[in-house]
């Protein structure tokens, strides 16, 4: 992905409020954009960040015209910055400190909100092992092994179809949509709102298959809902598990993607297009779009195949443990975010598979996975000074 004119702005006003002269290459990147934007528009933004940004004073009339074209913007916390930096320029250091104050309480919001995450990560802590007491305690008392996976061999080799239908038709798509939207905007890099549109389809539309073959697969073999974790039961037991399990999920994974940090230093993995997209957007409609994707859309559909059907399926035939490793295995191996992100999701993928074994209740995973990806786009939203 191009960077986008939002990025390449953002940068550069960081760039000069850290006084690095960098800036001005930042800012002269904006003409790469040349392609698909109009070049003299460009040249206005490149003479308005010169003046915005540069070292000469600026004077009081113009203001109001460089507000309002700083504002139409959208630039959230770094447009705090660009003002701060204006201000400095006309020679008013009271109103230059009130917009780094502004700034500065943005910061304050996403560091608080990051110490409420280590605060969650230290019940999660202390969760995890209560839980682990009570589990021992009770497994002394009375140690009856855990409910069989009561699938048949053609019933689980039926979802098995389900889950790989869904793998190839995923692949597939993920290859090809880029290339199409390419094709069509003439080899340009593509506008944050392709981007989320076409992350957004790729997801939707590699639902499709699988659904209408379950649907006929069950027809067929008469498994029911239940079997794959999917059964009737209050909401409330749903939150509670839900709630529970990401608590749990949030110590293992700080710790888990602190150790993947530093066993893969020195290499580089890509981010997952939904943030992409998130990130290189200015358009509500388009951030929205991304966010129900990454907070409904995808813990359902991920934890319905992967700790639904895919899990099921192997666990009929292989076992748990097997069960949960493999599907787990193949989890992280389907996102992006590898080599570096690879143990977080692994863990992650375990974690969800022991919610729903432990619970019997898929909807308990699919809340603990929603929770977890709330978690990361709100900390995007406060990152993004949004």
């Amino acid at each position: 992905l191009a960077p986008s004119r939002d990025s390449i702005r953002k940068l550069a006003i960081l760039q000069a409020e850290l006084d690095d002269p960098g800036w001005q290459k930042s800012v002269l990147r904006l003409r790469t954009l040349s392609r698909t934007e109009s070049l003299l528009d460009l040249d206005r933004e490149i003479a308005l960040w010169a003046t915005v940004l540069g070292g000469r004073r600026i004077d009081h009339g113009s203001v109001p015209a460089v507000l309002t074209s700083i504002d139409a913007m959208d630039l959230g916390w770094f447009g705090h910055l660009a003002r701060a930096q204006l201000f400095d320029r006309v020679g008013s250091q009271a109103q230059a400190r009130s917009a780094r104050g502004r700034a500065d309480a943005a910061g304050l919001r996403l560091h608080r909100f990051a110490a409420a995450r280590y605060l969650t990560a230290f019940a999660g802590s202390l969760l995890l092992v209560l839980l682990w007491f009570t589990w021992s305690r009770s497994n002394r008392r009375d140690p009856r092994p855990a409910a069989p996976i009561s699938l048949s061999d053609p019933q689980a080799g039926a979802l098995y179809s389900v889950f790989v239908t869904y793998i190839a038709g995923y692949i597939v798509l993920r290859l090809l949509v880029p290339r199409i939207l390419s094709y069509w905007s003439g080899g340009a890099a593509l506008a944050p709102m392709q981007l989320s549109l076409a992350t957004s389809l790729v997801t939707l539309v590699s639902l499709v298959p699988p659904l209408v073959l379950f649907i006929a697969q069950r027809r067929r073999w008469g498994f029911a809902l239940s079997d794959i974790s999917l059964a009737r039961c209050r909401w409330t037991t749903v939150v509670v598990e839900g709630v529970g399990g990401y608590l749990v999920s949030v110590p293992v994974l700080l710790a888990v993607s602190a150790l993947s940090a530093l066993a893969f230093r020195g290499f580089e993995s890509p981010l997952s297009p939904s943030i992409i997209a998130f990130m290189s957007s200015q358009d509500a409609a388009a951030r929205a779009m991304l966010g129900v994707q990454a907070v409904v859309v995808a813990p359902i559909a991920e934890e319905v195949l992967f700790r639904g059907v895919f899990f099921h399926s192997l666990a009929a035939r292989s076992g748990v443990r097997v069960a949960a490793v493999v599907s787990s295995l193949v989890f992280a191996l389907l996102h992006p975010q590898n080599p570096v992100g690879f143990l977080g999701i692994f863990g992650l993928g375990m974690l969800f598979a022991g919610l729903t074994r432990r619970s019997g209740l898929l909807l308990s995973a699919i809340v603990a996975h929603a929770l977890n990806n709330a978690t990361i786009f709100v900390m995007l939203h406060l990152a993004m000074g949004s």
